[in-house]
């Protein structure tokens, strides 16, 4: 079995067992040893609906792994999916699956991918969907199912409070929000027009915390074209496919701005484009002029 050994991550992880493993092909570098603002301490799957083509890529390290590898639990060869990430978990579900209409079961997925420590060495595994199915799956599997479920109906809540919140002419592309059960946290909502607003809780529901900005190269987002994920404690990255790349906006104390911009084939492999991304790894924060 081939595996991903990610060197240098530190990811706190929920330990399963009967992990299948995934690969450690040739890994590539970025454009000429060229330093990526990417923060450390993260981990980053990319994928591409058209293609199904996928690769994991490790900002400690700097470089990415190929992750289409036949008869691997995490080969997408002609397949069409959505990435979630829960729990420091990557699930990987087929495209149409809509939380409104049934809860989510194996059916609706593909792989499963989390890391577990090996020689103390993190190592990125992906479990089959099968090994969910209720007739053979373990106690902690059927567990894992329940909470994903809980996490997309509470995902789902949070969807049409922050659409209720966007401006008349505007409809929501992609969201995230920080810590959702605190008091004052940002609600980060990306518009199908490419803008940025940011919300928090107020008396009378979600209220814009500050100016709008917009995302360069973005006229027109959509959900299964884009993807929200965690930077750090203060920001997040931001991936609109129409124009390939990373939008890496944060506060640092500040109004939420867009403080850097990485066009993706600086770091993945060429004529690679991809749909969507995820990631996790908490990601340590770095510092940067404004």
């Amino acid at each position: 079995m081939k595996k991903i050994w990610i060197a240098g991550a530190v990811i706190a992880v929920a330990m399963m067992t009967g992990c299948g493993s995934s690969s450690n092909n040739d890994s590539g570098n970025n454009d000429g040893g060229t330093a990526i603002d990417l923060p450390d301490g993260k981990t980053l799957i990319f994928f591409d609906n058209a293609s199904s083509e996928q690769y994991l890529y490790n900002t400690d390290t700097e470089s990415y792994d190929d992750m289409n590898v036949a008869g691997e639990n995490y080969d997408m060869t002609g397949k069409n999916a959505k990435l979630v990430m829960f729990d420091e978990k990557i699930v990987m579900i087929d495209e149409h699956f809509d939380i409104t209409d049934a809860n989510l079961s194996y059916e609706d997925m593909y792989y499963l991918g989390h890391f577990h420590e090996e020689n103390s060495v993190p190592v990125f595994a992906a479990h089959n969907a099968d090994e969910f199915d209720p007739a053979v799956a373990s106690d902690a599997k059927l567990a894992t199912i329940q909470s994903l479920n809980k996490h997309l109906i509470e995902q789902n809540e949070i969807k049409e409070e922050i659409t209720e919140a966007l401006p008349s002419g505007e409809t929501l592309c992609n969201f995230f929000v920080f810590g959702h059960d605190e008091e004052a946290t940002p609600h980060i909502a990306l518009s199908t027009s490419g803008k940025v607003y940011v919300f928090e809780d107020g008396q009378d529901g979600l209220e814009s915390s500050q100016a709008v900005f917009a995302l360069d190269g973005v006229t027109e987002c959509k959900e299964n074209e884009s993807s929200i994920v965690q930077e750090d404690e203060h920001g997040v990255i931001i991936f609109v496919a129409q124009s390939q790349k990373l939008y890496l906006a944060d506060s640092h104390g500040e109004d939420f701005h867009v403080h850097s911009t990485l066009d993706v084939n600086r770091f993945l492999p060429t004529g690679f484009t991809p749909t969507i991304f995820t990631g996790i790894g908490e990601g340590e924060e770095h510092d940067h002029d404004h």
